[in-house]
């Protein structure tokens, strides 16, 4: 059965996997918009601070909440996925590393990528 959900195993992983990534990926207000098309959009907002901080302060406020509401998943790769298509290694990387993509599983071309559980 395919994994939506971070494996407990992952879950020291994923804050500063997460991290690195989204700060590599989007601007803060990009990273706003992103957030804002996942599922409890509202509570993840409103834990985003206003102001007076780094990008760096914001992405990390924005993965701790994104963990505390469960977001770290598939859906979240797969969003992911879908706003930086050019950068599809990187993303697949890190949720690979996370337990949320299955590197072995084939394409229907016959080669291999990760797929999102």
């Amino acid at each position: 059965m395919p994994r939506r959900h971070l494996p407990d195993l992952s879950r020291g992983l994923a804050i500063p996997r997460v991290h690195r990534l989204l700060l590599s990926l989007f601007t803060a207000c990009e990273l706003r918009l992103l957030l804002m098309e996942l599922a409890d959009s509202e509570a993840l907002i409103a834990a985003l601070p206003v102001g007076g901080v780094s990008l760096s302060e914001y992405v990390l406020a924005a993965v701790e909440a994104l963990d505390r509401n469960g977001a770290i998943d598939g859906a979240l790769f797969e969003l992911l996925l879908a706003a930086r298509p050019r950068r599809k290694a990187h993303i697949i990387d890190c949720a690979t590393a996370l337990g949320l993509a299955d590197p072995d599983r084939p394409r229907r071309s016959g080669q291999r990528r990760a797929d999102l559980r």
